[in-house]
């Protein structure tokens, strides 16, 4: 066999493996990103935000203690109702949860560490119940919430167009309220829904 016959059977066969040759069996170029490139370049991308809310999420109610005017400070045992995590959601899993918080809390003026988990002190009145100076005579319910922290966020990756997007959901503060039944538990949702869920319909 030829030189040029062999040159050219090997041409065919490259073409056959790789299936990169144009109409006349001459191979074609093309450029291939590399993956890890893509990756560091979308850790490193900078973060846009977009929407965020901020609103109450009833964590734990106790059940309906009757007290009499003269019980003094009252242990409230709390049963969960939901449970909280804060948590990083991303198309890009190369976009870490950790510089995500990070970029929050400069946004927010708050600590990285605190807004990625949750509160301490809340753990602890779910376990060892609250403790309340009865104020007077009836049926009370003391109910704790957790205020919630969440946002949208887009990641600029140099070296693609395609965006990264992502969302995160954060912790942002604690609270709790004294209910008593038959007694209006006020307009903010977290506490009509403890009310409801104790005392029934208000």
């Amino acid at each position: 066999m030829s030189r040029a016959v062999r040159g050219a059977a090997l041409a065919l066969l490259v073409c056959a493996v790789v299936g990169a040759c144009d109409a006349g069996g001459r191979a074609r170029t093309r450029a291939v990103k590399s993956p890890s490139a893509t990756a560091a370049s979308c850790a490193g991308g900078a973060i846009r935000w977009g929407g965020s809310t901020r609103e109450w999420q009833l964590v734990a109610v106790s059940p309906v203690v009757e007290v009499s005017a003269s019980d003094g400070w009252v242990t409230y045992p709390l049963i969960p109702v939901r449970t909280f995590e804060p948590r990083v959601e991303v198309s890009d899993p190369s976009v870490s949860a950790r510089r995500v918080y990070a970029a929050l809390a400069e946004r927010v003026d708050m600590d990285a560490s605190v807004l990625a988990k949750p509160d301490a002190v809340m753990a602890d009145r779910l376990k060892r119940g609250v403790r309340v100076d009865s104020d007077g005579a009836g049926r009370f319910v003391e109910a704790a919430a957790v205020q919630v922290l969440r946002a949208s966020f887009t990641v600029d990756c140099p070296g693609t167009t395609t965006p990264v997007h992502g969302s995160v959901t954060a912790w942002y503060g604690t609270g709790e309220g004294s209910l008593r039944c038959g007694v209006s538990p006020g307009k903010d949702a977290w506490m009509k829904e403890a009310y409801e869920l104790t005392c029934g319909q208000a």
